[in-house]
């Protein structure tokens, strides 16, 4: 079986925007359904959300890139997007970090973990181009 690739921009939207309403719904009713307090909540909608990254991280490619898998460190496919979407989930943790709930750490830091690695995925990215990005 092929690899899944997603290379249509509108596709890749539509997976972003999907994702998130099904990882912040699920949570909602999860929370709703079991009456569960915040740290397991938490700890459930940052594995989603991780997993969605990585997700869209794997099969997401640029105009550039071939099918062939990317390096373990790559997120995106220029570093561009990798320094956008760093920025994005660091601007997230800092609106987090304002709630005053004690279950906020592990969203916060799990924003930030991901900025780390989007923003790392640009600096590797701008000092070693890949197979993918020679053309």
């Amino acid at each position: 079986m092929a690899p899944i690739r997603i290379r249509s921009a509108s596709t890749k939207v539509a997976v972003c925007v999907v994702g998130s309403v099904v990882v912040f719904l699920g949570g909602l009713l999860l929370g709703g359904a079991t009456g569960a307090d915040d740290w397991p909540l938490a700890l459930i909608g940052c594995s989603a959300w991780i997993a969605l990254v990585v997700f869209c991280a794997r099969t997401f490619r640029g105009p550039n890139e071939t099918d062939a898998p990317r390096a373990w460190w790559r997120m995106t496919g220029t570093p561009v997007w990798a320094y956008a979407f760093g920025a994005l989930f660091l601007t997230s943790a800092f609106g987090v970090v304002k709630t005053t709930n004690e279950a906020a750490v592990l969203p916060t830091v799990t924003d930030v973990v991901i900025a780390i690695a989007f923003v790392g995925s640009a600096v590797a990215q701008t000092r070693r181009p890949s197979r993918s990005d020679v053309a």
